[in-house]
């Protein structure tokens, strides 16, 4: 009567595994413990001599699980159904996984079983079988998430990538991050590039295993200046020709406006680009941007084309902004009956026009 009892102050289902009391010295010993739904499947684990296993108490497993069985094992083996629920319910419990500090592996027994049942009509030789070919999490939500609905339209293509890099995100190990998006990218046949800009822009940056300080959001930026200046911190040739197609004042922000400037001002002070020595002053936003930008290992297919093409993006955006503050004025002297304002101002927008379409010609289809 007690296992299904709600919450209370004395009973916390969130800090409380069914069978940790008999299972929690075979799991020091295995270095291991096997985590499975139900109380049933563990019991007839502990009856078939699977004595590391446990049962969360018909909740979620919780960063208090782990926190529990961490004081005996590094390692948990989670053993979930196999169908779309216990997929989802696998994937919404990682919050708790990638902050517990274990290895994480997952396994699903054939046919759709339980552990009650596979144990009972296959024995626990097979069943051991099947421990030994479980994957890492991360592993697992990634042949999951690549089934889920048809992928060959881009629009769905880059759909499924999104959802699988939202469940990456949430493990603090940036190398662990980089190695699975780079994974699902190649997968799906997605250009790199553009989708890291796509999938990271509503999303703070966040602080990870590398120990380098989140970026603040008011640094997420427009998509080619991103590009733009991860381009010039890579390549030194690049932030060459990018200086003579480009002023500062061009970027929207101030921000980023202060990085190309420096970046310009060492390219003529010092005749070459070192993205250590622009770190030297004492502009902390500033360096933080920077560092940033330096380290980020995103390839490009063609880098040179790559920086004229987001060069264009910004001239048009600029260009755009021009132009919509020049019809306000128009309609304004329009509005006064200025013949002769309004003749310089048609004239204005006309050569914006023609700038306009310059851009626009240099701009890759």
């Amino acid at each position: 009567k007690y296992l299904n009892s709600p919450e209370t102050p004395l009973y916390s289902k969130s800090n409380v595994l069914y069978g940790l009391d008999r299972a929690k010295e075979q799991g020091r010993r295995q270095g291991y413990f096997i985590i499975v739904e139900g109380y049933l499947d563990a019991i007839a684990c502990h009856q078939h001599g699977v004595e590391n296993a446990v049962a969360t108490l018909g909740t979620a497993l919780t960063e208090g699980h782990l926190r529990v069985l961490r004081r005996f094992a590094q390692k948990v083996v989670l053993i979930f159904d196999p169908d779309p629920a216990g997929v989802k319910a696998t994937i919404r419990g990682f919050d708790a996984l990638a902050q517990g500090g274990m290895k994480v592996n997952v396994v699903s027994l054939p046919d759709g079983s339980d552990p009650d049942t596979f144990l009972n009509m296959k024995g626990k030789g097979e069943f051991d079988g099947v421990l030994k070919s479980s994957v890492k999490l991360m592993d697992f939500v990634f042949s999951e998430t690549i089934k889920i609905g048809p992928i060959s339209p881009i629009d769905e293509r880059v759909d499924v990538a999104r959802e699988f890099v939202s469940f990456v995100k949430k493990t603090p190990d940036i190398n662990i991050q980089n190695y699975y998006i780079k994974k699902i990218i190649d997968k799906l046949d997605i250009d790199e590039a553009i989708f890291r800009q796509e999938a990271f822009k509503d999303n703070k940056y966040r602080k990870g295993s590398s120990g380098k300080e989140p970026l603040p959001e008011q640094m997420r930026r427009p998509q080619a200046e991103h590009i733009l200046l991860h381009l010039m911190l890579k390549d030194e040739e690049i932030a060459r020709s990018i200086r003579d197609m480009i002023h500062p004042q061009e970027f929207t922000d101030p921000l980023f406006r202060r990085a190309v400037e420096k970046i310009f001002r060492a390219l003529e002070q010092d005749g070459r680009l070192d993205p250590a020595k622009l770190l030297r002053d004492g502009d902390e936003e500033l360096n933080r941007l920077v560092a940033h930008y330096s380290v980020l290992d995103t390839e490009y297919n063609d880098p040179a084309r790559t920086g004229k093409d987001c060069v264009a993006r910004i001239k048009e955006r600029g260009h755009a902004r021009k132009m919509k503050a020049l019809s306000a004025s128009i309609k304004e002297v329009e509005a006064r009956g200025d013949q002769v304002g309004l003749r310089k101002l048609l004239e204005e927008q006309q050569r914006l026009l023609q700038g306009r379409h310059a851009v626009q010609d240099e701009k890759t289809v």
